[in-house]
C-alpha cells in the first residue's frame, strides 16, 4: 500500500497487479479494507494505480469486507473521483450487504448508463462505463450494456468491450439472447465467451 504514495506510482502498476492476488489470499478482507483506505488517502498522482488496485479487488470473488464508517467514507471518496468511480462502483454494490449505500449506487449507475450511451464521450470513458455496469450487474446496468450490443450503429470497439466486460463479470449469458442480432464481426468473440460458461446457451 505504500506504493500508492510513491512518486513513481504510475509505473508501479504492473508490479502491484502481480502482488495483489497473493496479498489478498493471505490477508483477505483486512488487506482489502486497508488498500481501499490507502487508495482514498493517496494523492491524485496515484490515480492510475488506485484504479488498478480497485479493478483487482473487483475480480476477487471471495473478498467482501464489512463496511465500517471509515471504509464507506473511503469508497464514497473514490466514487466521487472520475479516475476511480467506475472501479469503486462495483465494489460498493458488492460489499454493501445492508443496502446502506443503495442510493449512491443507484445514482452512479444512472450516471454510468448516460456515460455509456453518450456518443460524444470518449471511447475510453464509454468502455470504462461498460466495465463498471457489467460488474454491478443489476437490471438497469445490464439492460444498458445489452442495448449497446443490439445497436448496429455503435462502434465495434465499444461492443467488443461490452462483450468482454460481461464475460469478466460472469454475465455473458445476458448476450446469448441477442446473439443473432450481433454484427458478424462480433459473433465469434461472443460465441467464444459464451462457450466459456456452460450455463449460457444460445
Amino acid at each position: 500500500a505504500g506504493s500508492l504514495q510513491s512518486p513513481k506510482a504510475a509505473v508501479l502498476g504492473g508490479f502491484v497487479a502481480t502482488l495483489l492476488p497473493g496479498a489478498l489470499q493471505k490477508g483477505g478482507n483486512e488487506v482489502a479494507s486497508k488498500l481501499v483506505l490507502k487508495a482514498a488517502a493517496a494523492p491524485a498522482a496515484a490515480d492510475g494505480l488506485k484504479a488498478l488496485l480497485l479493478s483487482g479487488l473487483v475480480k476477487q470473488g471471495e473478498i467482501s469486507p464489512e463496511l465500517s464508517p471509515a471504509l464507506s467514507e473511503a469508497l464514497v471518496k473514490l466514487l466521487g473521483n472520475s479516475a476511480t468511480s467506475s472501479q469503486a462502483l462495483p465494489l460498493i454494490a458488492k460489499w454493501d450487504r445492508t443496502g446502506s449505500m443503495a442510493e449512491k449506487v443507484k445514482a452512479q449507475v444512472t450516471k454510468m448508463v448516460s456515460q455509456l450511451k453518450d456518443r460524444k464521450g470518449s471511447m475510453e470513458e464509454r468502455q470504462a462505463a461498460a466495465k463498471a455496469l457489467a460488474a454491478v450487474g443489476n437490471q438497469e446496468a445490464l439492460s444498458a450494456a445489452i442495448s449497446i450490443l443490439g445497436n448496429s450503429e455503435e462502434p465495434d470497439a465499444l461492443q467488443s468491450s461490452v462483450i468482454t466486460s460481461l464475460s469478466e463479470a460472469g454475465k455473458i449469458e445476458q448476450a446469448a439472447g441477442i446473439f443473432g442480432k450481433l454484427k458478424p464481426s462480433l459473433r465469434t468473440l461472443a460465441f467464444d465467451e459464451i462457450l466459456k460458461r456452460p450455463e449460457a446457451s444460445l
